[in-house]
């Protein structure tokens, strides 16, 4: 009887907090809005922002949901941690109850600021045969996706199957290539490999290679896809190298009205904490320093 009382008292208490985290969460949200309309210089009624408030709470309730492409080995896992948990491994993955499916792992990740649901189709890509095997599965879940990350290895140079899946499935099913990100992962192991650990930066010659491997990729999609800008992100999950230009290009490829409900949901890795504490210091000396 007192174990059950216990239990009783400690399920009261849960509630209790789960209550206070949501009115916690209200009140942020209502500072939020009540903050960027005053600084765009609109002046609401407290009713007009409990509705404003409603709204939006309505619109974050709904988990983004985010495609995840790409073969074992890419870099998938680590792109979610430095993008959406500031680098540390995701510990709360779940199954997702609500999707079943036989060819693509369907799961639901917590973050640091928050739910994702996340689609890995590592079956796309590969053999053109295959794919389309899944065609019906890939097109239903590609078609309810806010945005699909395609992550390739920078070095990689074999394109033809992804061009192949690109035209017969992603495009058709998310209704064009609006909401699709190329993502070209371990651009720090792209030749010569000699990155610069202390600054965590590529050496000259490095940055040439990513940039024309840039280049190369997007002028190939162009041509044999006609695709006309093709959204191409070179970056390093590892070394946390240009993620904020990736987070943005997959916030932007997002629907406008759920693009804010991504960004709600960003927690980025650190780039400056790969850097050699010895030149961070040096820097802060040099901009702390009176200027002559």
């Amino acid at each position: 009887m007192v174990c059950q009382s216990r239990s009783y008292l400690s399920l009261g208490q849960n509630n209790i907090n789960t209550k206070k985290t949501m009115n916690n969460k209200r009140e942020n949200l209502i500072t939020k809005i009540t903050k960027t309309l005053g600084g765009l210089g609109f002046s609401l009624t407290k009713k007009a922002i409990e509705w404003l408030a409603s709204e939006a709470e309505q619109e974050l309730a709904k988990v983004p949901r985010i495609a995840i492409i790409g073969e074992t080995g890419v870099g998938k896992s680590t792109t979610l941690n430095v993008l959406f948990n500031a680098g540390a491994p995701i510990d709360h993955i779940k199954p997702c109850t609500e999707e079943s499916s036989e060819y693509v792992v369907v799961s639901e990740i917590e973050g640091k600021q928050g739910t994702l649901r996340i689609y890995d189709m590592p079956g796309i890509g590969k053999d053109t045969k295959s794919d389309l095997r899944f065609l019906d599965e890939y097109s239903r879940i590609l078609a309810n996706c806010e945005v699909a990350l395609w992550i390739l290895d920078a070095s990689t140079r074999t394109l033809s199957q992804v061009e192949s899946s690109l035209r017969n499935i992603v495009y058709p099913s998310m209704s064009g290539f609006d909401k699709i990100v190329i993502a070209l992962n371990k651009v720090d192991k792209i030749e010569p490999d000699n990155w610069n650990k202390k600054t965590n930066m590529p050496s000259t010659q490095q940055l040439q290679n990513i940039e024309a491997r840039v280049k190369n990729v997007k002028d190939r999609f162009k041509d044999t896809l006609q695709w006309t800008d093709p959204i191409i992100v070179a970056y390093s999950a590892k070394r946390h190298y240009r993620l904020g230009e990736l987070i943005h290009a997959v916030i932007n490829a997002c629907p406008s009205n759920r693009r804010w409900v991504l960004c709600d949901q960003v927690a980025r890795a650190s780039f400056e904490e790969l850097i050699d504490p010895a030149i961070i210091e040096k820097l802060k000396r040099k901009n702390s320093s009176p200027q002559n």
